[in-house]
C-alpha cells in the first residue's frame, strides 16, 4: 500500500506544472504551453501577480483570450498590475463585442473603449467607426493598403465561432477562432 501511495505522489509531481516551469517556458517563448498548462495555477492559487501577468501575456501572444478574465480579477496590488488587468479585460471585451456584432448584428458605433495593438482591438476600432465592407456573409476590414481582415461566423461542433482571417498582400497569414 505504501509503495502505491509513493508511486502516486511521484507521478503527480512529474506532471505538475509549477512556477519555475511557467517562468522557464515563458522566457523560452513557449507561450501556448504557458497558457494551456497554467490553468490550474491561476484558477486555484493565483496570488503571484507577476506570474499571473506573465500567464496573461502568454495567453494573448498565443491567442487564447478566454483565460484573461480569470487572470485579470487577481491583478490588484500595484498600478502596473491593475493596468495589466485593464488591458486584458479590454481585449476580452473587444472579443465579446465582436462576437455579438457578427452573431447578433448589434450596433457598436456608440461604444468607446481603450485602444490596443492586438488584432481584436484594431478590428474593433474599424467596426466602431463603421469603416468596413460587407461581402456576402463576411465583414472586410482594411487595416492599411496591404493588410486586411475578414470576419465571419462559423459553426463548429454546434457552436457559433468568430473567425478572423488576416491577409497581407492578398496572402492569408493567420486564422483565429474565437468563441
Amino acid at each position: 500500500m505504501r509503495s502505491i501511495l509513493l508511486a502516486i505522489v511521484i507521478s503527480a509531481s512529474l506532471f505538475a506544472y509549477e512556477k519555475d516551469d511557467i517562468i522557464n517556458d515563458y522566457e523560452e517563448g513557449n507561450f501556448k504551453q504557458v497558457c494551456l498548462q497554467s490553468a490550474s495555477y491561476y484558477k486555484n492559487n493565483g496570488k503571484n501577480e507577476r506570474l499571473l501577468s506573465m500567464i496573461g501575456d502568454a495567453c494573448l501572444k498565443s491567442d487564447f483570450i478566454n483565460p484573461l478574465g480569470y487572470i485579470a480579477k487577481n491583478l490588484l496590488s500595484t498600478p502596473d498590475y491593475r493596468q495589466n488587468a485593464s488591458y486584458f479585460t479590454t481585449i476580452l471585451l473587444h472579443k465579446k463585442l465582436l462576437y455579438q456584432f457578427i452573431n447578433d448584428g448589434i450596433d457598436l458605433s456608440n461604444i468607446r473603449l481603450p485602444k490596443t495593438q492586438h488584432i481584436l482591438s484594431l478590428v474593433f476600432e474599424h467596426i466602431v467607426m463603421q469603416d468596413f465592407s460587407k461581402i456576402d456573409d463576411k465583414i472586410e476590414v482594411k487595416l492599411d493598403q496591404t493588410h486586411k481582415v475578414l470576419l465571419s461566423k462559423q459553426i463548429k461542433n454546434e457552436n457559433s465561432w468568430l473567425l478572423i482571417e488576416e491577409f497581407r498582400d492578398g496572402e492569408l497569414i493567420k486564422k483565429r477562432w474565437y468563441i
